[in-house]
């Protein structure tokens, strides 16, 4: 680490941060990155805790998901930047959410880190923040880096056969610590089934879009964090199918999400075996 690096790194380990997600597995792997980079972390599951937390403790980074229920990213940015416009607001943000992602440059936030995080990535964004804080510069927008990006599914073309867990692109994401990603699928594997389940039950009552695009998005997020590129593209058009309100097209969905959830399930514990043995 430069000499650089090392300063700003000591900087934000004296820094209190606000981390706002409501995603359980997006926040647990994000958590994990945050601890061993700042002082003192805050984390809020919506906007409305996020805000509370705020106006309690005045952490002066605030990174948070945009779409989330109680009180968007969004709405919570532009509030704490009214209380004190010297807060730096970082988006956490997938990449099909440029909508989202235009409107809080607008509002004010300085940077954005995209979905599946890097730690690398969010450190490279927190080192900057630390730079800015630390000598009072000009505010920022950082570009993240493409590379680590899951693979996006053409609109128009030939079908794309997604791997079912991209384990190599997950540990590069991870700053290869094999322990976390074993901590991470166990969170994950625990946590999908119970939302598999509750599209089921949605789809079986039909009459709460929002609570299913909720759990299809979701659903997609964690899945590519993880690198479960299969489950990802399916829960994609799952939230595609619940955004439009077609219970059908979300129906003929749930047994691939389901077999793909299987497959994952059988390749990740597979692997863990053969790295046990």
């Amino acid at each position: 680490m430069s000499g650089y690096a090392d300063q700003h790194q000591a900087f934000l380990k004296q820094q209190t941060i606000l981390f706002v997600e409501d995603d359980p597995f997006t926040r647990s792997m994000v958590t994990e990155f945050l601890q061993r980079l700042v002082g003192t972390l805050l984390v809020a599951e919506d906007g409305r805790q996020g805000l509370a937390l705020f106006r309690r403790h005045r952490p002066r980074i605030v990174l948070t998901d945009l779409l989330m229920p109680e009180m968007d990213g969004l709405t919570m940015g532009e509030m704490i930047l009214a209380e004190d416009p010297s807060v730096l607001l970082i988006a956490l943000t997938a990449f099909d959410e440029s909508p989202y992602l235009h409107k809080s440059v607008e509002i004010g936030f300085q940077a954005y880190v995209t979905k599946p995080v890097s730690g690398l990535q969010l450190r490279e964004i927190l080192l900057q923040c630390a730079q800015n804080l630390s000598s009072d510069n000009e505010t920022f927008y950082s570009v993240p880096p493409q590379s680590d990006r899951h693979t996006e599914i053409p609109a128009e073309s030939a079908p794309v056969v997604l791997p079912v867990f991209d384990r190599a692109a997950t540990l590069r994401r991870l700053g290869g610590d094999e322990e976390v990603l074993q901590t991470l699928l166990d969170t994950y594997r625990s946590t999908m089934p119970a939302i598999i389940i509750t599209l089921d039950e949605l789809l079986f009552f039909g009459d709460n879009q929002q609570e299913l695009i909720t759990q299809a998005h979701t659903f997609k997020g964690a899945s590519a964090n993880i690198g479960a590129e299969a489950l990802r593209g399916v829960a994609a058009q799952l939230e595609k199918a619940a955004l439009a309100g077609d219970l059908a097209a979300m129906q003929a969905l749930l047994p691939q999400l389901q077999k793909e959830y299987a497959r994952f399930e059988t390749e990740t514990r597979h692997s863990y075996l053969q790295e046990c043995s």
